[in-house]
């Protein structure tokens, strides 16, 4: 990244030149992904444009990303096709040039998301890394969301350190491998 843009939450504070973590570094875990204050709650039903916007920042913000790229990445790759994972979930996903780890904001729609092809009450917004780069993360997002208990703590958290605390809990549980592996 050139100096001028923000840099990721999981570099700040690091000096530029620091390399980035190992890949089986427990940073690279689920919990470690999901950005800073990255779980938005809706009690009401919700359109997915409106989930998709208020996630967007959040996940922008935590991945140095500027806002209007990470919303164009997602609506162009929305234009290829559903990224219903079923279960209730909902997966909006892209791939950023440049972007060295995978980072994720979630949404809770208590609700529902109105305007969704499938029921949905839980809304992953997830940016890959380019290339084969983030295999091991959406293949750990898919695995814990068919996981019924993991779906109901979501559905039960009321923010971010609930959802973390979730994620760890799935991790001991299936003792799944930091989510770069296979990346």
């Amino acid at each position: 990244m050139s100096d001028d843009r923000p840099r990721p939450w999981w570099k700040r504070g690091r000096p530029a030149l620091t390399p980035p973590p190992d890949a089986f570094d427990a940073s690279l875990r689920l919990p470690a992904l999901l950005a800073p204050g990255g779980v938005a709650v809706w009690t009401e039903p919700v359109d997915r444009q409106a989930v998709v916007a208020a996630l967007a920042p959040r996940v922008a913000d935590a991945a140095g990303l500027d806002e209007a790229l990470v919303l164009r990445l997602l609506q162009k790759r929305d234009a290829l096709g559903s990224t219903h994972l079923g279960e209730g979930v909902d997966l909006p996903h892209a791939r950023v040039d440049g972007l060295e780890w995978p980072a994720f904001a979630l949404g809770l729609t208590r609700g529902g998301v109105a305007d969704a092809e499938a029921p949905t009450e839980v809304v992953w917004l997830l940016l890959l890394p380019p290339g084969a780069a983030g295999l091991g993360t959406t293949a750990q997002v898919a695995r814990a969301c068919h996981d019924a208990d993991f779906r109901h703590a979501l559905r039960t958290a009321g923010g971010t350190a609930d959802v973390r605390a979730a994620l760890a809990r799935w991790e001991r549980a299936h003792e799944a491998p930091p989510a770069a592996w296979g990346s």
